[in-house]
């Protein structure tokens, strides 16, 4: 009986992100018009899976996050 060889990084067909945060580069930024909360938690964990950092701050236009590094 043979078992199936393992293979690593294979992307899941299908999968994602409706916040486009994997196109942001480096002092992009995004303004979430109705601070959502959803948003936020979705780029805090895209960006630590990626190993980037953020910011965030709620402006009278709403809740702006930034790829910083």
């Amino acid at each position: 009986m043979s078992f199936p060889e393992i293979e690593k990084n294979i992307p899941i067909p299908g999968i994602k992100s409706k916040y486009h945060f994997q196109d942001m580069k480096v002092g992009d930024s995004m303004l979430f018009e109705s601070r959502e909360r959803a948003a936020e938690q979705a780029a805090r964990h895209h960006f630590k899976k990626q190993g980037w950092k953020m910011a965030t701050r709620s402006t009278p236009q709403g809740l702006r996050i930034w790829r910083i590094e």
